[in-house]
């Protein structure tokens, strides 16, 4: 199928379109790597969450949460990636480094995904009455999370992009943000390091980088690069250099940096 004329919600649904449309964009955008999934819906839905895929204008979003209540999120499944819209993805992936493409897959921190799966208000007041049990929600998902970069990296993913776009200190606050960062994104950097390949990178999003750096749960080191050298560049030379990098937007990869900065765990 001609990636041009390829129909919403194919892109989004079937593993053949997702590969053609990620290498469209990759052209398109002059960019030295294929990036999927194009939303941050497909986590949430293979834990049982309701998606309408959207159209031309709008993209995919969550109409129905998979949960109402403190158990439904303590009985969670657990993902499965043998079929649904996560399996065309990795299969996506899986073609696409078959035919020599680097690909990054985009993983989606707590706070996104759990807003897919249940009314934020309700969130916010489990976190507040029910702090223990939050946390056996949060080691359910950091497993989860963990076996689905797994696979990615099986697949053929050599670049992991981990943001939360909902979990920022501007949208949580700063003592939720810390506990946060403290609690569920040091260990699943931590199991990062333990689990993942060597090789593979890890590029974390300007307010998950800043966030550990504020607590001081991490350091930053420069890793100098050719000052001819736009973000792709400099991300793409620090693979085997450090696990985690975080010195911009990976989507702004026109940006020209003279440096970049690999974090540390602490």
């Amino acid at each position: 199928m001609e990636a041009s004329l390829l129909p919403v919600p194919d892109i989004h649904l079937y593993a053949d379109a997702m590969g053609a449309f990620a290498l469209e964009v990759r052209e398109k955008t002059n960019a030295p790597w294929c990036m999927l999934p194009f939303c941050h819906t497909v986590e949430a839905e293979t834990l049982g969450a309701k998606v309408r895929y959207g159209d031309r204008k709008n993209g995919p979003r969550v109409v129905d949460y998979a949960c109402s209540t403190l158990d439904d999120l303590l009985t969670l499944p657990d993902m499965d990636f043998t079929q649904g819209r996560i399996a065309q993805v990795l299969a996506a992936c899986r073609e696409l480094h078959r035919r020599g493409e680097t690909v990054i897959l985009e993983i989606t921190g707590p706070f996104t995904l759990l807003g897919g799966l249940i009314d934020p208000a309700l969130l916010f007041r489990f976190l507040r009455k029910e702090p223990e049990k939050m946390e056996q929600v949060f080691a359910h998902l950091h497993r989860n999370l963990l076996a689905y970069m797994q696979a990615a990296q099986e697949s053929g993913v050599s670049i992991i992009s981990y943001a939360d776009p909902t979990g920022g200190v501007n949208i949580i606050g700063p003592k939720l943000a810390e506990q946060m960062v403290r609690s569920f994104t040091l260990p699943l950097l931590q199991g990062m390091e333990d689990r993942l390949h060597p090789e593979t990178l890890v590029h974390l999003c300007p307010k998950t980088a800043f966030a550990l750096l504020d607590t001081g749960l991490a350091q930053s080191t420069a890793l100098p690069v050719s000052a001819q050298a736009d973000y792709a560049a400099a991300v793409l030379s620090a693979r085997g250099k450090c696990r985690f990098v975080g010195h911009g937007c990976i989507k702004n990869h026109k940006f020209r940096s003279n440096g970049l900065n690999g974090l540390t765990l602490l």
